[in-house]
């Protein structure tokens, strides 16, 4: 899908209004949570707004924001799953990385480039809240292609495959699913299957309507609430989806002599009627 017939320009006026009204929002809910008034909800919908921020950030291919964003989502999603402890001095940690996502998203929208170690120490401090290296943030330097999840911890990979059938108005709403399929790759390794049987006839065709369907298969360390949250604001509403968890593999275990391309051990692991990558 090219960017000829979108009205590109229009769409990022729209993400970065709504960048203001979500980075706003996030910042009274975490000052609610720093003064010790807050509770799970705040949790929930201060995840819901990094969230928001960072899936509109990767339609848009803002990559410095995305890493940044990824990470934060990350420690909060830590945080309102009982994983990690929410304490004063992480609701502090929580106010700064708000202010720093700030500054990802006025670069993003100015189209300028922060210095490559902006927010470095905060985005240390919100990985170490769900116990990942204090440093990540060497990525740029020492990996070309940064991973979202650090390589010292590995987890056990499932085979996913997910069906998306909008309906007619899904468009009209607002959502677009290349929204959805851009942060479903994120999440690892994706493989799509379009269905084009909806399509009708180009005299019959409305320009708004939303004709096509997509079947992944997506292989990932993520839960399945992860990839429900792609999909939270449609499911249900402007559209059919479903989950189903095919296989699981382990994560494969230190030293035995695959090293960083373990995961690449079994690329053909098996999906039920479905055709190789």
């Amino acid at each position: 899908m090219g960017e000829e017939g979108y009205d590109l320009s229009r769409f990022r006026t729209t993400y970065f209004e709504e960048c203001a009204e979500l980075l706003a929002n996030a910042e009274e809910t975490f000052t609610r949570l720093q003064d010790g008034v807050g509770n799970d909800d705040d949790l929930h919908a201060a995840f819901r707004c990094i969230h928001s921020i960072k899936g509109g950030a990767g339609a848009f291919a803002f990559d410095d924001l995305v890493r940044f964003a990824h990470v934060f989502e990350t420690s909060l999603d830590a945080l309102r799953s009982g994983r990690a402890e929410l304490s004063s001095h992480v609701a502090e940690v929580m106010v700064r990385g708000n202010d720093v996502l700030g500054d990802f998203v006025r670069a993003a929208q100015d189209g300028t480039s922060l210095p490559a170690d902006h927010g470095r120490a905060v985005m240390a401090e919100l990985a170490a809240i769900v116990g990942q290296p204090a440093a990540p943030a060497p990525v740029a330097a020492a990996t070309p292609a940064p991973v979202p999840e650090p390589a010292a911890e590995s987890k056990a990979s499932t085979t996913w495959r997910i069906r998306l059938a909008p309906t007619q108005q899904m468009l009209r709403t607002g959502n677009d699913p290349l929204l959805m399929i851009r942060e479903l790759a994120s999440l690892g390794t994706l493989d799509i299957a379009c269905d084009r049987n909806r399509l009708p006839t180009l005299a019959e065709l409305d320009p708004a309507g939303t004709y096509l369907a997509w079947t992944f298969t997506l292989v990932s360390d993520q839960p399945r609430t992860v990839i429900e949250e792609v999909f939270e604001f449609v499911a249900g509403d402007t559209a059919d989806v479903t989950i189903d968890a095919l296989s699981s593999q382990p994560a494969p275990e230190e030293g035995d002599g695959w090293g960083i391309f373990a995961p690449l051990a079994a690329p053909a692991a098996p999906v039920a009627g479905g055709a190789p990558p």
